[in-house]
Parts: C-alpha cells; structure tokens; sequence
C-alpha cells in the first residue's frame, strides 16, 4: 500500500528502466492520478505517455523514494 504522506517517488519502466521523478502531497493520490491519466491517454508528459502505450501498464512501477 502507497503511503498517503508527502514525498518524493519515481515511476520506473521496467521495459527499458526508464524513470520518471516527481514529488507530491500525497504519494497514493498522486500515484492515482498518474494512472488515471495515462490509462486516458491524457497525460501531460508525452514521454512517458508514449512509453506506457508501447510497454503497457504491467510495465510501470511506482516507488516512494522518501
């Protein structure tokens, strides 16, 4: 379970190790609204957009870093 505290994390493709680094309030809202957004197709960073298309949700994992 993702922490609902503030911190630091990283979305880390598995696929090619690939990360993407952000900070956030809440750790699991965030998290949620990544997911949210990539599953629409919708999200902000193109980047990592493309690469969850390519590799697929089963590809990411998110990790709290502090």
């Amino acid at each position: 379970m993702i922490s609902q505290l503030p911190g630091i994390y990283q979305i880390r493709n598995t696929a090619n190790g690939k990360v993407y680094v952000g900070s956030a309030a809440s750790l699991r809202r965030r998290w949620y609204e990544h997911r949210s957004h990539l599953q629409r197709g919708a999200h902000d960073n193109r980047y990592l957009q493309r690469a969850w298309d390519k590799h697929g949700a089963e590809s990411f994992v998110f990790e709290p870093l502090f």
